[in-house]
Order: C-alpha cells, then structure tokens, then sequence
C-alpha cells in the first residue's frame, strides 16, 4: 500500500514538474525566433496569421518552418520552410547560385521565370528565385535568400496548388519585410 501511495505521489509531482516546464518554453508572444549568429542577431517573425514551427521540422532538417495558424506543418498548403546555414568565403550571390542549382538537381524542367530582390529592415536586401508553374508542375513557389554575415538565411516558399500563389507569395515577402538584423554587441 505505502508503494502504491509512493508512486501516485510521485505520479503527481512529476506530472506537476512536467505541465509546469510546459508551460515555461512557450514561444514570445509575437511567435517570433531569434537566432545568434556570427555577425548579427537575427529575428524572424511569421506573417500575420501564420506560426513558426520549431519542433516538427528538426526531423526534416530545417531550422523553421511558417504556415497558416489554422493548418498543421505536414499538410499545410502553403508553407514557408527556413534553413539558416554557416556561410563558407563564397561570394553571397554565388551562394544564391550554387543553392539554386540544388533545385534543379532535384528537378531538371524546374525553371524560375523571375529573380526580385526587396530592401528589408537596416537597408538589407533579399534576394528571390520565383518558379515558372508554382503550385502547378512544381510545389516550389519561390526561394529567398538573406545574407546574415556569417549566415545565410534560406525561405522557400511551397504550396500544393497554384490558387494559393498569390496568398502565399504575399505572405512571405510579408515575412521577409519583417526580418530584422542588428551586429551583435560581443562582436
């Protein structure tokens, strides 16, 4: 008997500690990510309506992805997935290269019928690869591309139909707009 009033004790405390560290490691209230790097402090924030997902994409090995609020990170119909990636002493546009032909290794007909750039907060620039069919052949919509100093940020849109185009394109140079850098202060 005392055993069995051990354990549920312990049942308790334990599920107590658990829902209490839960309730700890809730995102900031803007659902916002902050990244460390090199050079800069980096905030992403996704577009209004959307969350950013940290947990489900590890497994997929990405270091975030955004989708709608109301949609869930393996069946969304528009996702926005971010990779952030130590830069090597390439040039940052001959990164954009070399990450634009990973695409076409995977698909040879893939081809980008529009390359945009965007000023984005401190004067930075974005720089976007958008496809020929997106949402059509191709689930890729579009890649960006940030260069973070030390880091190279990497947002690619995918959708699973090209009605979602338009919607989707917005929300992601909404979520580009809101990206911000500023030089670390140990650097």
């Amino acid at each position: 008997m005392r055993i069995l009033i051990l354990r549920l004790i312990l049942v308790f405390l334990f599920s107590t500690i658990s829902e209490s560290l839960t309730l700890s490691q809730t995102p900031p209230p803007d659902n916002s990510i902050y990244y460390d790097g090199g050079v800069y402090s980096c905030k992403i924030s996704p577009p209004s309506g959307w969350v950013l997902d940290i947990d489900n994409v590890r497994v997929d090995g990405r270091s975030a992805a955004a989708y709608p609020r109301d949609q869930r990170y393996y069946d969304a119909s528009m996702i926005i997935y971010i990779w952030i990636y130590k830069s090597d002493s390439l040039e940052f546009r001959k990164k954009i290269t070399l990450d634009s032909l990973r695409y076409l290794k995977k698909d040879s007909s893939l081809t980008f019928k529009k390359i945009d750039s965007m000023k984005i907060s401190g004067g930075r620039q974005a720089y976007l690869l958008i496809t020929t069919d997106p949402g059509g052949k191709y689930k890729l919509g579009a890649a960006a591309y940030i260069d973070a100093g030390t880091e190279m940020i990497v947002c690619e849109l995918n959708i699973s139909d090209r009605v979602y185009f338009v919607d989707a394109e917005t929300k992601l140079y909404e979520m580009l707009k809101k990206f911000s850098a500023s030089p670390r202060k140990d650097y």
